[in-house]
């Protein structure tokens, strides 16, 4: 996913750019300005102060490189990390079951009409398309009137049991 920058390229390009400095800042000084031989201006020794900026100037090259470096190492880290988290996210995303739009469901028994025509319980539609779980229990209407129903076969069994 996306370009990943290589962070090693960083340090080197500072070193790179160091010696480009240092050759170009030489090359400038001994044909520009005191037109020296370039082996006099490559290590200047006849003038201290010149080394010592060229070696400061240098190694800011390299300690910029190697900050740039590690900065490019943990944003690589952290986009790895994203990328991770997304990976999941998306696996998450394609478990997840969820019901939607019209289901046609029997105004009598209350099955429910599949993609493919058959006539399934709606509990276990619903189990089978979302992550419901059913535990069946009877509202009081219901018991009511399952009660009333039991208690008028038990008359019912009584009285056929007396002939």
């Amino acid at each position: 996913m996306g370009i990943k920058i290589k962070s090693k390229y960083f340090l080197f390009g500072g070193i790179i750019a160091a010696i480009f400095f240092w050759f170009a800042e030489s090359f400038i000084h001994a044909y520009v300005f005191h037109m020296n031989r370039l082996s006099q201006e490559l290590f200047p020794l006849s003038d201290p102060h010149e080394l010592w900026m060229r070696i400061l100037i240098v190694i800011s090259f390299i300690i910029f490189g190697t900050i740039a470096q590690r900065m490019i190492d943990n944003l690589n880290l952290e986009k790895t990390r994203a990328e991770k988290a997304i990976e999941e996210l998306q696996k998450a995303l394609d478990e997840i079951r969820t019901l939607q739009g019209i289901l046609p469901i029997c105004a009598s028994c209350k099955k429910i009409r599949d993609d493919k025509g058959y006539w399934n319980q709606i509990e276990s539609y619903i189990s089978k398309h979302s992550q419901a779980v059913f535990s069946h229990g009877l509202c009081p209407d219901c018991a009511e009137k399952v009660f009333e129903e039991v208690a008028e076969l038990k008359k019912k069994m009584g009285k056929e049991k007396r002939f």
